[in-house]
């Protein structure tokens, strides 16, 4: 029986996986986070839990849709490797 949730895995040397029925099935993600991207972080906004944030060894990236597709912020910590993300409860 499939769940209801998705799940999101981040790897070193692997990249990111995510599986829209709560862990039965995964799908890779390949673009635009690099496949051999190491992630080390991940974050849920508290106020969406659709909105997922991912820091990698090149920067951080935003999914809008659950971790279906996702795009690059563009900030001054491009190309700096993310070890921690969070979202502020009170102001996300």
């Amino acid at each position: 029986m499939a769940q209801d949730y998705t799940s999101a895995l981040g790897r070193s040397a692997v990249g990111l996986s995510c599986s829209p029925d709560g862990g039965m099935t995964w799908n890779r993600i390949r673009n635009p986070i690099p496949s051999e991207c190491n992630v080390r972080a991940l974050a849920v906004y508290p106020d969406n839990p659709h909105r997922i944030l991912a820091g990698t060894d090149v920067g951080l990236y935003r999914s809008e849709d659950t971790g279906n597709t996702w795009e690059k912020i563009e900030s001054p910590m491009d190309g700096i490797q993310i070890w921690s993300a969070t979202v502020d409860a009170a102001g996300p």
